[in-house]
Formats: structure tokens, sequence, C-alpha cells
């Protein structure tokens, strides 16, 4: 299902974010299946039905984690939109909350066989045009 690729996907995400160091230090267990550590992405996300705890931004929000405080069970959570949140383990606050790393829906559709994409960069082959230079090889 939609969410099971999600969370495989969130997962690698995270490994390799976590290898390079972009993730550090020690983990929060916030709740069951969202560990938080500095560096990670997050988005206000209630579970179905649920209302969004009192206290957070709107769902949809996006955030990261900017501190973690393991002994006081809790981690700062900084919203570019409105500010720092600190969450507790455990809270609703952080039932409300989920990784923001992948959203399978989003994903782009593999190009047709009668647009071949040999020689072009992912990019041109979709049709978009760039005059930006990442200094990525394709």
């Amino acid at each position: 299902g939609g969410e099971e690729e999600r969370g495989r996907w969130d997962a690698l995400a995270r490994a390799a974010l976590i290898l390079d160091g972009t993730i550090h230090g020690p983990p929060l267990a916030a709740r069951d299946g969202l560990e938080l550590r500095v560096g990670d992405h997050v988005v206000v996300a209630p579970p179905h039905g649920d209302p969004r705890p009192h206290g957070l931004p709107d769902d949809g929000v996006l955030g990261r984690v900017t501190a973690v405080d393991v002994e006081g069970d809790s981690a700062t959570v900084d919203f570019a939109t409105v500010g720092s949140f600190v969450v507790r383990a455990g809270s609703g606050e952080a039932g409300a909350l989920a990784y923001s790393y992948c959203e399978v829906v989003h994903l782009l559709p593999p190009t047709s066989i009668a647009e071949p994409t040999a020689g072009r960069s992912p990019v041109a082959a979709l049709g978009f045009e760039s005059d930006i230079d990442a200094g990525i090889e394709l």
C-alpha cells in the first residue's frame, strides 16, 4: 500500500542522511514508529480522524528537528512559518508528526516509449529546460 511504501522510502532516506551526518545525535523515541534526531524533517500529519493537537501548526506544515533532549524526553522542532515548538515524547503532538522525506503520490511518472530519453538528462526528457548548472553530471 501507499503508506507502507512511503515508510520504506522514508527509512531509506533517513538511513542515507544518518550516514552522511545530516541527521545526527542521540535518538528520541517520540512515539511508536517515530524516532527523532537533530536534522530530521517532519510534517504535521495527525492520524486519520484525529484532531490536530492544540499548539501545533496547521496540518501539512513542514518542520526540522533542531534539538533533542533525551533526559528531558523532548525534541525541539522548528517550523519555518511559525517558529519552534518543544514536543514531548508520547504526547499528542508527537503523535501528530510524521517524517517528511517522501511523498509517494508525487513521484514522476515514467516517460512513454514514444519519447526516447537516451543522451538526454532526466529533466530534459520530461520537457523541462534549465539554465542552472548544479554541478551534477547526469
